[in-house]
């Protein structure tokens, strides 16, 4: 899983404020997280199922992250505020 931090594997909820990641198990590979913000989601080649490049997004690329919390299909990706 490369760029995949230790807590973008977890199943629990982010934490910290600005913290984001999906919720793997809920996670159905639809892609739509990683097209609305490239810097911060991607996914595994082996199924799909999307990770963390970046635990703690910038100011710049928070608006990215809400866009990502409103379209994901499955409500899978949790933020912070």
């Amino acid at each position: 899983m490369h760029g995949c931090t230790e807590a973008s594997t977890a199943h629990s909820a982010p934490h910290a404020r600005g913290e984001a990641w999906p919720i793997l198990s809920q996670c159905v590979a639809s892609g739509q997280c990683v097209m609305a913000a490239l810097e911060v989601f991607d996914q595994r080649e082996e199924d799909g199922v999307a990770f963390v490049l970046d635990e703690r997004p910038s100011a710049d690329s928070l608006e990215e992250v809400r866009e990502v919390v409103a379209i994901c299909p499955v409500v899978a990706i949790r933020l912070v505020e």
